[in-house]
């Protein structure tokens, strides 16, 4: 359950936290090594053969795991925590925040689908995957910004 600390919406004092499940962050991490290393040992042998599709093939899977490694690594959020009337957020290696007013949409794609994206004036883009309610945070959100929804309509 996401934790969620008690006070009213806008209320100072303790903020209002949601996290990923606990698996996530080591699982990902985990999955995009176990892609480095099978990289490392797929590059060796085929520097060794040296045929054009197996080069191609190698070049191909490393743009493609830097590409997961970025969102993975740098932009998809793992935590999301309201303090007062900002938004703060962490991804592994990265941190930002977005003033809770200028947040202009939060998108929930169709389908079965978990990420959710959240849009904000002036700022990049959050991404997240909502494995579990964001209702913990979007709710207080809401009260302070109507434009955010109150919930995502996912197990909420």
């Amino acid at each position: 359950m996401p934790e969620q600390v008690g006070r009213a919406p806008g209320e100072a004092g303790s903020p209002h936290r949601w996290d990923a499940p606990g698996w996530a962050l080591p699982f990902t991490v985990g999955v995009l090594g176990f892609l480095v290393l099978g990289g490392a040992i797929v590059s060796g042998r085929v520097a060794e053969r040296g045929d054009a599709f197996g080069i191609a093939f190698v070049v191909a899977w490393w743009a493609i795991l830097a590409w997961n490694v970025y969102w993975f690594i740098f932009r998809v959020a793992y935590r999301l925590e309201l303090r007062g009337e900002t938004l703060h957020w962490r991804a592994p290696l990265a941190r930002g925040e977005l003033p809770a007013r200028s947040i202009t949409a939060v998108s929930v794609p169709k389908g079965q689908s978990p990420m959710v994206t959240i849009r904000s004036a002036g700022r990049r883009s959050v991404p997240v995957f909502g494995h579990r309610s964001l209702s913990s945070v979007l709710q207080p959100l809401h009260a302070i910004n109507p434009v955010v929804p109150a919930t995502t309509d996912r197990r909420d």
